[in-house]
């Protein structure tokens, strides 16, 4: 009978396949456009006036509260 070989962790890994590399790459980036067009398509679009004047350095008029 020929020995058994055993899996071992620390054994140095083959060459891995490009083609393999640019799926991974092509489907993580895929994953990241989908997530923000949902987050676009289904969130609140009152966030985007505050982010505007947030990166334009403005000033917002405050709003009080009253409770």
């Amino acid at each position: 009978m020929a020995p058994r070989q055993y899996f071992s962790p620390y054994r140095p890994r083959g060459p891995r396949s490009p083609r393999l590399t640019l799926i991974w790459i092509a489907l993580f980036l895929f994953i990241l456009y989908v997530v923000r067009w949902l987050s676009l398509k289904s969130g609140d679009r009152g966030t985007d006036k505050m982010m505007d004047e947030y990166l334009s350095g403005g000033k917002m008029e405050r709003v009080e509260v009253k409770g």
